[in-house]
């Protein structure tokens, strides 16, 4: 199978996961995967450790620490292995209570992780994952029955998504693991059913990537997060899905997913998408397709391309992480023709345009070092911003789309 969007290792998730991070890729390497995802949980705050953290008395501190050395092991993984596997360096969200976005932020500007996974385990700041009595807490918190309960899951869900646009939406509906009825369907509650279908809608409108997510099944379910009657639902909304096996050691690397392809092929889902990433000499920018292109004609160096673009400084709680906008060729009405690969343009521009094939339209991410750098552009972008275009290759060397 060639990717996973989501995994854990022992090494840097103890008590939750099992083996070393090397271990974990080196099974992702015999399964012969071209892209492997590495997303351990970002830092949470002290009153929301696990009770086998608290036991070992962890505190902040220790796992940003932990943060820390993850990234700089994965980095040194990725080098290692560059040539037999595809790795992304990402992290899971703890949507937990609105101050969480300020660990979200500290994450995204301490290192420069490739995307990141969207989560909620907790619902009033209780977990719903973690074991039976935890649930049971959250849901007399929430009103004392699994329908009002799923109502605030996908509430706080909804917070989640609104807040930080996640580019992988992580196992959507977890909330159903510890309930009375896994296989419950969702459709008998009206109010719940009202709140998934506004949640995919905000998904498929900034273009995030709803996980098929294997857990479910190894975890007594008969179907992967999410069922059958909400992956239908982004199909009809044109959602993209991506593939997970949401791996906790080795023994889960890309588990069960011969029963989800199989799930696939019963619902409909014909294409799945993999994150666009590509990895630089140091950091990284990205590029997301937006709409493919002809896959056949390619940019090469000097060749001479119009573009149509906008350009925006990074803000991650706007769709597409496409903040105040700085510059646009659609303003003016006219694209953007330059040779590309020479230097007349950002060296973001100049690699990940060469990246694309005619017509296609992307996202590229592009950080400071590889845009304008510490000078910035005086009165519009700040020294070392990472900026976001939305760029459509029209035309190469006179033939257009």
């Amino acid at each position: 199978m060639p990717f996973s969007h989501h995994s854990h290792s022992g090494q840097f998730c103890p008590g939750h996961a099992k083996n070393s991070l090397e271990e974990v890729i080196q099974t992702a390497v015999s399964q012969k995967m071209e892209v492997f995802c590495l997303t351990e949980h970002m830092p949470r705050h002290e009153a929301d450790l696990y009770p086998e953290e608290v036991e070992v008395h962890l505190t902040e501190e220790e796992m940003v620490t932990n943060e820390a050395e993850y990234f700089k092991e994965a980095s040194r993984l990725r080098e290692k292995y560059a040539s037999q596997i595809k790795i992304l360096i990402g992290f899971e969200i703890d949507w937990i209570r609105p101050e969480s976005f300020t660990l979200i932020q500290k994450s995204l500007s301490s290192f420069p992780f490739d995307f990141f996974v969207g989560s909620v385990h907790h619902v009033h700041t209780v977990p719903i994952d973690y074991d039976t009595p935890m649930y049971e807490k959250a849901r007399e918190i929430a009103g004392g029955t699994d329908e009002k309960l799923f109502e605030d899951y996908f509430e706080s869900q909804f917070d989640m998504l609104k807040r930080l646009k996640p580019p992988v939406v992580g196992h959507f509906d977890l909330i159903r693991l510890k309930s009375d009825d896994p296989e419950r369907s969702f459709t008998q509650w009206p109010g719940v059913w009202r709140k998934i279908l506004r949640n995919l809608d905000f998904i498929a409108d900034y273009g995030g990537l709803l996980e098929l997510n294997s857990a479910a099944l190894r975890k007594g379910m008969s179907e992967p997060y999410p069922k059958a009657e909400i992956c239908k639902e982004f199909l009809v909304r044109n959602g993209r899905f991506c593939l997970s096996d949401d791996s906790h050691g080795i023994d889960q690397v890309g588990l069960n997913f011969h029963r989800v392809l199989q799930f696939m092929e019963d619902i409909g889902i014909r294409i799945f998408k993999e994150l666009q990433t590509i990895k630089m000499s140091q950091g990284s920018w990205t590029r997301t397709v937006l709409q493919e292109g002809d896959k056949q004609n390619f940019p090469k160096k000097g060749d001479v391309v119009a573009i149509h673009y906008t350009g925006c400084l990074y803000d991650p709680s706007k769709t597409n992480n496409m903040g105040k906008k700085f510059d646009s060729s659609h303003d003016r009405g006219t694209p953007l023709s330059t040779p590309i690969g020479v230097g007349r343009v950002i060296q973001g521009w100049d690699e990940g345009v060469q990246e694309m094939s005619l017509g296609e339209k992307s996202i590229l991410t592009i950080p400071g070092p590889y845009a304008y750098g510490d000078r910035g552009f005086p009165g519009l972008i700040p020294p070392n911003a990472t900026l976001v275009f939305e760029v459509q290759l029209v035309s190469l060397n006179g033939k257009t789309a």
